[in-house]
């Protein structure tokens, strides 16, 4: 069974999709802190072009200056790809822009001019040439979905989705319409001239999105009402060819907790997973690459290298692991097994919603994946750098320490809440949204609180 879990979180939304009960995919969004970079549009400010990196750096109201590269450049204003960039862009010189990668560390968000509107069925491209629709899709149906593009849209530059195979073609052309009314939305907010964000990104439509993408769901579940309610309406008025249970989880507890989210999600982020039937993976993100090593476990090479490639493709996925994945399998000692293992991990990441590239085993057995980065990492969502070990180690999120202490609030509301300064300053952030009384005690360590019955 595939099912979606949403919850109702202090600053947003945050959502589980489970298969079998398996936790394969988790977003989080956060709708009152640091805006979200990707998939957002900004209207950006040129603040210098640096000719020797071939890149300019914008101001788009996000605090730090973001990273627009000469190919993305020029790709969104048509030009050519020998026309330096100095003569596309100037100082104060302003655009719109689109955000493909979040700020991590010093580093600014990533930003391009090649504007992409998605939809359950469309991705439109409003200042794309038609002849390139079609470049990012992939699988069986590539020619009949070209084929349907090239049929609906002919002055228009769309991708069809996979699931536009099972959509009639007046709902595909009414998608279509409405991308064209939010680009138009877009466009006037633009026209304003104020630097920053363009439009928010709705939290909810975007994950029913991304949870779809690899199939109809066979039911969404959670204790919040007005989830439930805006997600039965959205599916009446886009997706009304398919057929969704919505299960209503009693008060009380977390739809997370009643789910085994929370469980899921843990094993998710250890840093040791254990395979079945034997052996393990240890996954050590670093500042360069991440790097997985698959140990045996006393299993046979051949058969633990194929579970683990299984494994590691979802954990991945999951995590939203980007940029370069080193992986270290048990040694290989023919050809064949290495191209059986190569052939198993290929179709493990085949479904990624993201660019991947796989290249051949090396001789030592080890394998090296690029996959782009796209929103941030699992790890970086739920954790953060522990303070008290000079950044060697993670701990739980404010957000996430937040959320237990609101839960033994609703338990004791008149209880006595000390809490760190940090913390302090996090719920303070939250405004009505965190409604119980607390105090700050400057001795709590970092992210901590606590909590005492209030004398009667």
């Amino acid at each position: 069974m595939k099912r979606l879990v949403l919850e109702k979180t202090l600053p947003g939304i945050a959502a589980a999709l489970l298969l079998d009960d398996r936790l394969v995919a988790f977003w989080d969004f956060d709708e009152i802190g640091e805006q979200r970079a990707t998939d957002a549009f900004f209207l950006g400010q040129v603040s210098s072009v640096d000719h020797r990196l071939g890149a300019a750096f914008l101001d788009v109201g996000a605090g730090r200056l973001a990273f627009l590269n000469a190919k993305d450049a020029r790709r969104g204003l048509a030009a050519d790809d020998k026309v330096p960039l100095g003569r596309l862009l100037s100082n104060g010189q302003r655009l719109i822009v689109q955000g493909v990668r979040e700020a991590e560390g010093d580093k600014g968000p990533r930003v391009t001019t090649d504007l992409k509107l998605m939809s359950f069925h469309l991705i439109y491209r409003p200042r794309g040439d038609p002849a390139d629709r079609l470049r990012s899709v992939r699988g069986a149906h590539r020619q009949q979905l070209q084929d349907r593009a090239n049929e609906l849209f002919p002055q228009r530059s769309v991708i069809l989705r996979k699931m536009a195979s099972a959509a009639p073609d007046d709902l595909l052309q009414e998608e279509l319409r409405w991308l064209e009314r939010k680009f138009a939305a877009v466009e006037n907010a633009a026209s304003k001239g104020k630097v920053g964000p363009l439009q928010m990104i709705d939290p909810l439509e975007h994950i029913l999105q991304a949870a779809l993408e690899s199939g109809p769901l066979d039911l969404i579940e959670s204790v919040d009402p007005g989830l439930l309610s805006r997600a039965r309406r959205i599916f009446s008025e886009r997706l009304s060819y398919l057929e969704l249970e919505l299960e209503s989880l009693p008060a009380g507890r977390t739809a997370f907790e009643q789910a085994g989210v929370e469980d899921e999600v843990e094993r998710a982020l250890d840093r040791e997973i254990a395979l079945e039937n034997g052996g393990r993976l240890i996954i050590e993100p670093t500042a360069a690459f991440v790097a997985i090593d698959v140990d045996g476990g006393g299993r046979g090479a051949l058969d633990v290298n194929l579970a683990a490639a299984s494994e590691i493709a979802r954990l991945v996925k999951l995590r939203n692991l980007g940029g370069t994945i080193v992986i270290d399998f048990v040694d290989l000692p023919t050809k064949p097994q290495r191209l059986q293992l190569e052939a198993q991990l290929k179709a493990a990441f085949r479904d990624d919603s993201v660019p991947v590239d796989i290249y051949p085993m090396s001789p030592l057995g080890i394998v090296q994946i690029s996959r782009a980065r796209r929103g941030r990492s699992l790890d970086a969502l739920l954790t953060r750098t522990c303070p008290s070990c000079e950044g060697n180690g993670r701990i739980a999120s404010l957000r996430l320490r937040a959320e237990t202490l609101f839960r033994k609030m609703i338990e004791m509301p008149s209880a006595v809440v000390k809490v760190s300064e940090d913390m302090g300053s996090y719920i303070g952030s939250l405004g009505t949204r965190f409604p119980y009384a607390y105090s700050i005690d400057a001795t709590l360590p970092d992210g901590e609180w606590t909590i005492e019955k209030a004398n009667r």
